[in-house]
Formats: C-alpha cells, structure tokens, sequence
C-alpha cells in the first residue's frame, strides 16, 4: 500500500533512522515538515526529502504507551530542555551564507543525495559564535552557499546539524565532527589558526532557481549583502516569500 501524502497530525517513521522510534507531524513549514519524534525530539525534514525518508504509520499501528501517541507526551517531547522565562521573547530565526568550492559542494551533494541526513563537515576560518548558540537551542538554521567560482550567485541550500566553535587539539569533539570530513578534505586540520569553526550539514541541495546574494538581508542592520562581498561568512536572516513577522511585540 502507497503511503499517503504526510500531513499534520500523521505518525510516521523515519526510514533511515529506526532508532528514532514513533515520529508524530507536528507542524509543515514553507521549506521543510517539523516531526517530534519519540526517541530523538524534533526534527526539521526538508521537503524534497519527506517522501523519501517518511513512512506512514495508521493511527490503529499507535502504541498506546508510545511518548508521541498523546498529547501530553507530545507537549513534553516539544518543551525545551532549558525552561524559557514567561516572558521571553522567542529567538529571532537565522540563516548562514558561506562559499564553498565547488568540488566540495559536488562531492557534499553525491553523498547526501543519497542519504540526506548523514553529516558532512566543512571548515570555517571565522567564529559562528550566533549559529552555535542556535544550534544548541534546538534550531537547524538554513545555511545558503554560493560557489568560490560562482560570481554573486546563491546555488546550494542546506541545514546546520552542529557547530564546534574555537577547535582544539586533540579535542574529543574535534575527532567526532572530523569523521563526518569529505573524502578530499579528510587531511586537512582540525584545529589551528585558520580553523575557528567545525560545523557539520544535512540536506544539501541543488536550488531550482538559484539567486542573487543581494537578496540576503543581514541579520543586525537590515541591509541587503553587497554584491561585491567576498567573504565566505555572514549572518542573515531566513529567505521567506513571506513578510518578516519579527515585528511583532
């Protein structure tokens, strides 16, 4: 039996990860599906993968001791680790632009084309001291990248899985982020003086319609990026066709 279209309220499991256990669709986004599952909390699948990585369950398939099958155990499985004051405003969401070289990027998207959550580790001479923090409150910020031999185009999307700020040597967490490395990069350094960052990927992708850089708007200042910017870092702000709804009080 074919699985259906996954929707809000559907069980599903991750067919890649059954360790996952029971995953509930807690919310579909404009880019990817929010799935809550009972042994791993949330996850964002994005949606040219769901077909692909979702299975269905029946709600008569539920067991009723499973975390995800009431909305209680779904509540908890939400919450975040670190209780939020009452008042606290909820974080402003992020994204990365970053260049790559292109060899880099075709060698990141054959494996992920293939298996779109396995990790894959790239290098960073600057400090993603913001992604970090984001990443370790739960979010998998999208990470935008144009081509080093590329001009001012943004041609590849992917997710933000870890972030490893400020390497050092022989560093456990160092090692565990390096086995992720690209075949052609697996020599390169870990730690040293041009590596502030480690972080790894998920979900890379070639965009259907590729776009210019200057329609990314920094994160602090709102500018658009210029088209002349030629670093391989900045921090921006989420491509939506949406209004920014940060305006809230």
């Amino acid at each position: 039996m074919q699985n259906p279209p996954i929707n809000e309220g559907h069980f599903v499991r991750h067919i890649a990860r059954p360790q996952w256990g029971l995953g509930f669709v807690h919310e579909i986004l404009r880019k990817s599906v929010h799935v809550v599952f009972e042994n791993e909390g949330s996850k964002m699948i994005g949606h040219d993968f769901v077909e692909r990585l979702l299975a269905y369950v029946p709600p008569d398939e539920v067991p009723e001791d499973s975390k995800v099958a009431t909305i209680k155990g779904r509540k908890e499985l939400l919450e975040p680790k670190a209780p939020a004051r009452p008042a606290a405003r909820r974080a402003r969401p992020l994204a990365i632009f970053t260049r790559h070289q292109t060899s880099h990027i075709e060698e990141a998207l054959a494996i992920q084309t293939e298996t779109p959550d396995r990790e894959v580790t790239f290098r960073a001479a600057a400090r993603w001291v913001s992604p970090h923090k984001a990443v370790a409150g739960g979010m998998a910020p999208p990470v935008y990248i144009a081509l080093a031999d590329g001009g001012a185009t943004v041609s590849h999307e992917a997710q933000l899985t870890r972030v490893l700020v400020d390497p050092e040597d022989n560093q456990d967490k160092a090692i565990e982020i390096g086995g992720f490395s690209l075949e052609s990069t697996r020599e390169e350094p870990l730690w040293g003086k041009q590596v502030q960052t480690l972080y790894t990927i998920t979900n890379l992708r070639k965009l259907e319609e590729p776009f210019p850089m200057t329609k990314l708007i920094r994160f602090n200042g709102g500018k658009s990026i210029d088209a002349n910017y030629n670093r391989a870092y900045c921090l921006v702000r989420p491509v939506s066709d949406e209004p920014e709804a940060e305006a809230e009080a």
